[in-house]
C-alpha cells in the first residue's frame, strides 16, 4: 500500500470539481485536472456532519469474510 507523501496538500484540492469517478470491483478513483486519487479496500467520508463509510471488496472476499 502506498503512503501520501508528505508534501501532498489536500487543502489545494478544495473548490478543485471532480471530472470523473470510476469504479472496479474493489477500488473506486476521483479524477480531477491535474490528478486523480484511487481508493483501495475500505473508506469514509464526511458530509453534512454524517459519515458515510464503504467497505470494497470482490464477492469472493466478502464470501470468505463471512463464511460462505
Amino acid at each position: 500500500m502506498y503512503k501520501i507523501p508528505k508534501e501532498f496538500d489536500s487543502q489545494a484540492l478544495i473548490g478543485k470539481p471532480i471530472v470523473q469517478i470510476c469504479y472496479t470491483i474493489n477500488s473506486v478513483c476521483l479524477y480531477w485536472d491535474g490528478g486523480y486519487i484511487q481508493i483501495m479496500g475500505a473508506f469514509s467520508i464526511l458530509y453534512d456532519n454524517k459519515t458515510y463509510s464503504c467497505l470494497l471488496y470482490t464477492s469472493d472476499a466478502a464470501d470468505d469474510l463471512i463464511g460462505v
